[in-house]
């Protein structure tokens, strides 16, 4: 195994053992957890697992597409070492009530929460500059969300389906906001 694509075991809600073989020279997993060689590229969590929480490892710097898409996760935390976040990484984590994102973190994907509906609040921290396509559409219970005081750009659908979002401060360094947003 060299190479893996994006949402590379995508809706497999049954998967509960993610191994990589000891002698990969690309990839390695880590209690069922698939991630690249060095452990810095999270690709794939078992979605099948039972878990209610996960804190990814300190070294982790980018979660990638689909990573935990679908999981019965209610609690995520990512360490400050993560600065992206892919393509729809928690969309449908339909039980995701609490994430804890990191202080470094410079880019969320599009589709990314789409679809959490259990989640509720979230604080962007200051380095994220934009909030792509989709990024909160269908999060049907968040009531309050903090954005980045670094923020430049809403991308279209980014808020679309947020009926219980009460309240919404446009930081003055926000150049555009997208259609449906």
């Amino acid at each position: 195994l060299q190479s893996i694509g994006n949402e590379p075991f995508y809706r497999c809600l049954s998967l509960t053992n993610l191994t990589v073989d000891a002698n990969n020279s690309s990839f390695k997993s880590i209690n069922n957890v698939l991630f690249n060689k060095s452990g810095t590229e999270l690709h794939q969590y078992a979605l099948g697992l039972t878990a209610s929480s996960y804190t990814a490892p300190n070294n982790v710097e980018t979660i990638s597409d689909g990573a935990f898409s679908g999981s019965s996760l209610q609690s995520i935390t990512l360490p400050d070492s993560v600065h992206t976040i892919g393509n729809y990484v928690f969309q449908g984590c339909r039980s995701l009530t609490s994430v804890t994102l990191p202080n470094n973190l410079q880019s969320i994907g599009y589709f990314a929460f789409a679809d959490c509906r259990s989640l509720t609040s979230l604080t962007l921290p200051d380095p994220v500059e934009s909030i792509g396509i989709s990024t909160f559409d269908g999060c049907t219970s968040l009531s309050s969300l903090t954005l980045s005081s670094s923020l430049k750009t809403i991308s279209n659908r980014a808020l679309y389906n947020c009926p219980e979002l009460t309240s919404l401060t446009v930081p003055a360094s926000v150049t555009s906001i997208g259609n449906s947003a």
